[in-house]
């Protein structure tokens, strides 16, 4: 009895049955037959002879096309108690959109040829519906004149996704920033869709406030027009607008792929440019924002973890998903030329290459970042800024044409001559100095010193045990070879430490300040124990200025080099990955 109730209380919402008696809605309920389908199956596709009436009971249902370039475009998302393909009871017209179950779902079919035969019955009922397909047909002719006329006018906008297999590669602050030198640089419409779920930073790097996300758009997901997108998007001072992520992860979980599909095609029709933040994992949500998108920006950074993470993201997008290399645009964030893996080993162990890089600049993006203010706006001088611009400049090439931007050119005109290089280059030390110390822990110099002595212990007991046969064969007195190659076998020692921890090591940022710092407390211990023994016998070494110079700065040097080494002759990072 229950389950009667229910299903009249369900032909009551369908707009055909509008008006009929507990009676006739009876009769029409023991026509449907409950039909089961599963995740991904084509209820029907466009173009379709129409031949029966779907009401759902339980799951849900995405309406599509394809445009002209074969992309899918979703309509509508129809859930419990909603129909679809009614127009099949009232004319011979084609399917219009092509129907696809979104997650499992029952519904209910009503056969046209079996509701014909009820009709024929029923003149009544007959009557009623002729006048409603009246209606509905003139609707729809209007309806399809009015869009056909408006998609003839209107001009979509690109679609850029930004996406990372790992976490922490600047994807967001790069979103950001390329967003905005977009807006600054060609005049054009720009929006960011923050679809990077449960997370998103976007209205944080913006310094916004979430009092409006894309959780407002949900109950109007079906009927999505300019007016209620604009009134839910939030705006920059840049000119940037932002349609910003939910404020709570519970929330999250209510935006669904087909609206964030729904939400893109909107925004397409609003913004020449739209830029997607996607969340670094296979989630549906970023799926359905890497579909719709035109180009997709994968960033990497110069490390191991991410090139294998980027590879294997590249090998899914295109035998998987089925997306063109064209699609996809490798971004190198973070390029540092200290240390780190070169550009060469990135395009070998991908297989694609590279079409940006951004500097690394930790100071100035983290300092924009905690200031809520995207860094080409406050450090316009950076290397960063111009990196991102350049990036501009091959994502929207006629765009900056048409503006006409003599910051179109900005790297040949303002290329950094060699005394801007070395006014810079305190500063460029300072800060990779500071990374490099910012990676450090204690475990690194225990076992950097450790591998230090390891290495250097068996050159200097072979010296030390030649150097006393040496000396008993010249009456004791110390000979100037032994101390020759006595310092050698630590010198040996010291290269060969730290080359040894840096290829043992993951790559890091700076590597050779762990070097130096290895190579600088190898060569203070030595300068105290030679202090030490010296003073202990009477010699004239009495100070620890001496030693300084003579060995902690040399053996920081040493430490240094053996870093350098270590990543100039690090494998090429395909056969580390293999």
């Amino acid at each position: 009895m229950a389950e009667f109730a229910e299903r009249m209380e369900l032909l009551r919402r369908v707009r055909l049955f509008a008006g009929l008696n507990d009676d006739d809605l009876s009769h029409i309920n023991e026509l449907l037959t409950e039909k089961r389908f599963r995740k991904g199956s084509v209820v029907f596709q466009q173009g379709d002879v129409g031949d029966a009436l779907y009401i759902i009971e339980a799951g849900r249902v995405k309406a599509s096309i394809k445009d002209d370039q074969a992309r899918e475009k979703i309509l509508a998302v129809f859930g419990e108690g909603d129909y679809f393909g009614e127009m099949a009871l009232l004319s011979d017209q084609p399917r219009t959109a092509t129907m696809t179950v979104v997650g499992d779902a029952e519904l209910l079919v009503l056969p046209k040829d079996i509701f014909e035969r009820f009709l024929a019955g029923n003149l009544t009922v007959m009557r009623q519906f002729v006048n409603l397909m009246s209606r509905r047909l003139a609707e729809t002719s209007a309806m399809t004149t009015r869009d056909t006329e408006a998609e003839e006018k209107m001009v979509l906008g690109k679609v850029i996704a930004v996406f990372s297999p790992k976490g922490g590669t600047g994807k967001t602050s790069l979103t950001v920033n390329l967003a905005t030198v977009l807006r600054e640089q060609t005049g054009k419409s720009v929006c960011i869709m923050d679809c990077s779920y449960p997370f998103g930073d976007v209205g944080v790097m913006l310094n916004l406030d979430p009092k409006r996300t894309v959780v407002d758009l949900l109950p109007h997901i079906n009927e999505m027009g300019g007016e209620i997108l604009e009134s839910i998007l939030q705006s920059h001072a840049s000119g940037v607008k932002a349609l910003l992520a939910p404020p709570t992860p519970e929330e999250s979980e209510l935006v669904t792929a087909e609206a964030v599909s729904i939400c893109i095609s909107a925004l397409r029709e609003l913004y020449e440019f739209i830029l997607v933040d996607t969340h670094s994992s296979f989630t549906e949500v970023s799926i359905a924002a890497l579909d719709a998108a035109d180009l997709i920006l994968v960033v990497t950074t110069l490390e191991l973890p991410s090139l294998k993470d980027v590879r294997v993201f590249l090998d899914t997008a295109t035998q998987k998903l089925g997306y063109p290399t064209e699609k996809l645009a490798l971004v190198v964030n973070r390029a540092s030329p200290v240390g780190g893996l070169s550009l060469a080993d990135v395009e070998a162990s991908v297989g694609m290459k590279v079409v940006a890089t951004i500097s690394s600049s930790g100071a100035v993006a983290v300092g924009a970042a905690n200031q809520g203010v995207p860094f080409v706006i406050s450090n316009k001088e950076s290397q960063i800024y111009r990196d991102v611009v350049a990036l501009a400049k091959l994502i929207a090439p006629q765009a900056l044409e048409e503006q006409g931007e003599d910051l179109l050119d900005i790297e040949e005109e303002e290329a950094p001559t060699l005394r801007d290089r070395i006014r810079a280059a305190p500063a460029a030390l300072r800060a990779a100095v500071l990374d490099g110390v910012a990676s450090l822990k204690a475990s690194d110099i225990l076992i950097g010193l450790g591998s230090l002595f390891l290495v250097s212990a068996p050159f200097m007991l072979v010296f030390g045990l030649l150097g006393l046969v040496m000396s008993k064969a010249s009456d004791g007195q110390p000979s100037p070879a032994f101390n020759l190659f006595y310092n050698l076998s630590v010198w040996v020692g010291i290269l060969g430490g730290t080359f040894l921890v840096d290829r043992l090591q993951e790559p890091r940022k700076s590597a050779w300040v762990l070097g130096g710092i290895l190579g600088a407390s190898y060569g203070l211990m030595f300068s105290f124990a030679s202090i030490a023994v010296l003073n202990a016998a009477g010699g004239s070494l009495r100070t620890p200025v001496f030693a300084l110079f003579f060995y902690v700065i040399p053996y920081a040097l040493l430490g240094i080099i053996g870093s350098f080494l270590a990543g100039r002759t690090r494998p090429r990072a395909q056969a580390l990955l293999t």
